[in-house]
């Protein structure tokens, strides 16, 4: 396991938080450092207030879902299931784009008594091919069908399952609690996530890192770029929307763990393509050249992560 701090030096950083809200921002410099960090404090209106208290209670991201169910004997249940008269019925996210955004899933088929279980089927309301079923069959039809048949259907007792906002997903619960559009996608980093927000997301930026730290369990601190990429070791200011300011972390790359500081220095996980082609193409020289021992330098390497990769591959490379 290899482990490499940031090239540069450390520098020390403070987080200023106030109470009283203001539309500017609060830039803070410290020591010797050209590290700037930024704790901007938006005003908000009193209802965008109340939606950052409260909005774990919403109602929209707790919702109770009621499914009408069969009653299926075990016997003939993958049967049943495989049927493509009832298939349209059953509660699958295939069938209900909503069940996508549920994790753990519900399960399909639910515990009733030795005999039988419960098949979950989708309400009219939330899917339009139970109600018009493309092959024309009715769904009563289906049940008349079979009330001869040793394989009979029919209905269970509804099931209510209480869903809470921790099994959504963190896309959907924006897309339920913002008026904007919600932001389309953010950079992990080890525990620290990444955001470039656009400025209609200020007076939700708070409320947009809570969500995401209660949705992903593996990110601790969520921050969201300031202005541009600046300076010789091309950091930019950075905003604490949630969690606390802890910016050094460790990231994973093919097998080698790299320690750095987010607010010290450039890391982008996008760029893992770039640098795995880049790594290829100095092995390919290195192997056209069919020397046993050689030397790579990398006058411009950053937290060092293709000198990491390189020598970790090639043990007779010097880094």
């Amino acid at each position: 396991l290899l482990k490499l701090s940031s090239m540069q030096e450390s520098r020390s950083s403070i987080w200023k938080m106030h109470s009283t809200a203001s539309n500017e921002a609060d830039v803070v410099k410290t020591g010797d450092s050209n590290s700037i960090t930024i704790t901007r404090n938006v005003s908000l209106t009193a209802e965008q207030e109340d939606l950052l208290m409260n909005w774990r209670h919403h109602p929209a991201i707790n919702p109770t879902l009621v499914f009408p169910t069969l009653l299926v004997s075990s016997e003939y249940l993958q049967k049943w299931i495989q049927d493509p008269r009832l298939r349209p019925y059953l509660a699958k996210p295939s069938n209900w784009e909503f069940l996508h955004q549920i994790h753990p899933r519900i399960k399909l088929v639910q515990e009733y008594s030795d005999t039988h279980k419960l098949l979950l089927l989708l309400r009219n309301e939330n899917n339009d091919n139970v109600a018009n079923n493309t092959k024309g069959v009715s769904f009563d039809t289906l049940l008349n069908d079979q009330s001869q048949n040793d394989m009979a259907l029919e209905f269970g007792p509804d099931l209510k399952i209480p869903i809470t906002f921790r099994q959504l997903s963190f896309g959907f619960i924006l897309d339920k609690l913002l008026p904007v559009p919600p932001p389309s996608a953010y950079e992990q980093i080890g525990h620290v996530a990444h955001f470039n927000l656009k400025p209609h997301h200020a007076p939700y930026g708070e409320l947009i890192g809570q969500v995401l730290r209660e949705t992903n369990p593996s990110i601790d601190t969520v921050v969201s770029k300031i202005g541009e990429v600046k300076g010789k070791y091309r950091t930019y200011d950075l905003e604490v929307l949630a969690g606390p300011p802890k910016f050094e972390t460790t990231v994973v790359e093919h097998g080698v763990s790299i320690l750095l500081n987010v607010a010290d220095c450039y890391w982008s996980t996008r760029l893992s393509g770039e640098r795995q082609e880049l790594i290829r193409d100095i092995e390919r020289s290195i192997h056209k050249t069919k020397q046993k021992n050689f030397i790579v330098a990398d006058v411009f390497c950053g937290v060092g992560a293709v000198c990491l990769l390189l020598a970790k591959n090639n043990p007779n490379c010097t880094v």
